[in-house]
Formats: structure tokens, C-alpha cells, sequence
């Protein structure tokens, strides 16, 4: 554990990578920025505010066009965008949804600026519900 001070309020930092011990709720973990913030899985948008509160602009991203907002009907194994073209990225109970999650965090890590923001959840005591990995 690094003597520095830890970036979110309960965590600490190993290197240059903060860990939060509690990812539950994305309002007390996501900290203010700018620029580019991709909701990956967005589903209906329902954190578009949260993440445009924060300062960042949203990008959201989901496999379907469902009911709800969506700027961009992509496949997170294979994002549609270059390379370090965002400042955050937001994985709010994603992973667990996808065929290849691995393959999904290597392009979350690709489109990410160097000294960006990954910043998400996974189910764990969730029911079941249509997953991949639980």
C-alpha cells in the first residue's frame, strides 16, 4: 500500500492506479473531469447525467438501440472509435454480459487517453439475470 493520498475517498493506490473499496455506487466513485466519457453498455442512458454533472461530455454505446438514449449502437469486443479518443470510461454492470469480457477491457484500455479513467461495477450478489459471467 502507497504512502500517497488516495484519489477517491476510501481506496488506496498502487503505482499510478487508484483502487476504490467501494464500487457499489458510481455517484460516490466517478470524480469530476473533462472531456470525452464513454458509457460502455449504456442501455437507456440513465448515467448520462451523472457523468455530464461530472463535467464530462458522454458518448454512450450499447450493442442495441433500445428505449432510451444512445449516441453510438456499437460491439464493446469491438469498439468503432480510435485509439485514446476518450478521457473515461464507464463499465456499469457490462462485463458480466459479454461473450469475451477480457476482449472488452483490452478495447476499453485502447480507446482510453494514457492517464484516463476506467472506472466500473460488476454483479456479484445479483439474481441471475441473462449473464455470462456471474
Amino acid at each position: 500500500m502507497s504512502s500517497e493520498r488516495p484519489f477517491f475517498p476510501s481506496g488506496y493506490r498502487i503505482r499510478n492506479v487508484s483502487i476504490a473499496l467501494d464500487w457499489r455506487n458510481l455517484d460516490r466513485i466517478l470524480p469530476r473531469g473533462a472531456g470525452l466519457c464513454l458509457d460502455l453498455g449504456c442501455g437507456t442512458g440513465w448515467l448520462r447525467h451523472l457523468i455530464e454533472e461530472r463535467g464530462y461530455s458522454w458518448i454512450g454505446l450499447d450493442i442495441v438501440k433500445g428505449e432510451g438514449e444512445l449516441s453510438v449502437q456499437g460491439d464493446a469486443h469491438s469498439l468503432p472509435f480510435a485509439g485514446q479518443a476518450f478521457d473515461c470510461v464507464v463499465l456499469n454492470g457490462v462485463l458480466e454480459h459479454l461473450t469475451h469480457p477480457h476482449q472488452a477491457l483490452g478495447e476499453a484500455h485502447r480507446v482510453l487517453k494514457r492517464g484516463g479513467l476506467l472506472c466500473g461495477v460488476v454483479s456479484f450478489t445479483e439474481p441471475f439475470h441473462r449473464s455470462y459471467y456471474h
